[in-house]
């Protein structure tokens, strides 16, 4: 995270036009790993027939149970 953190903040300018399209892509590349961690806890593609159990806060501690 901190050399993600560092090289957008070093990130060169590629014009007016171009800048606007790579700030839309580093934002949505920010939101790709909490989203994607998200997405796991909410599928039962990696939890299978445990899946209600790996929601519930004592089967997963630290990790809050997602709304519906």
């Amino acid at each position: 995270m901190d050399d993600f953190l560092a090289g957008k903040a070093s990130l060169r300018s590629f014009g007016p036009d171009v800048d606007v399209d790579v700030k839309r892509y580093i934002e949505a590349s920010q939101h790709w790993p909490a989203g994607n961690l998200a997405w796991g806890f909410e599928t039962s593609r990696y939890s299978g027939a445990r899946h209600d159990k790996v929601l519930a806060p004592t089967e997963a501690p630290g990790v809050r149970t997602l709304s519906k």
